[in-house]
């Protein structure tokens, strides 16, 4: 957000982090990674200077709230799992909430 074309109308009061559990679960960020690549290639205001896996921590470090999706296509020790690995990756006291087809109570 401190690229000059943003900083001037953009103000952030909340990142949320959303996480494909079942991609992660297999060692990847996105479902479909030569897709995710295709598409940065086709449209250069998706291009990061970044690798994906510098965003992904960037996100994670930066996140008020993860939301770990697809959590009904990984069993329950593969979810502990992650969210035991991604604690550490988070700020303290940053929640992270299960979501399944990506639905969220907005409560």
């Amino acid at each position: 957000f401190q690229w000059p074309d943003i900083r001037t109308r953009a103000t952030v009061d909340g990142v949320i982090a959303l996480i494909d559990a079942e991609a992660l679960a297999a060692g990847r960020f996105a479902h479909d990674e030569a897709a995710l690549t295709a598409a940065r290639a086709a449209d250069p205001t998706l291009d990061h200077d970044s690798p994906i896996e510098e965003l992904f921590e960037d996100q994670l470090a930066c996140a008020d709230l993860v939301l770990l999706n697809k959590t009904d296509l990984v069993d329950a020790d593969t979810l502990a799992t992650l969210e035991r690995d991604l604690g550490p990756q988070t700020r303290r006291g940053v929640g992270i909430i299960r979501t399944a087809k990506g639905a969220i109570d907005p409560a």
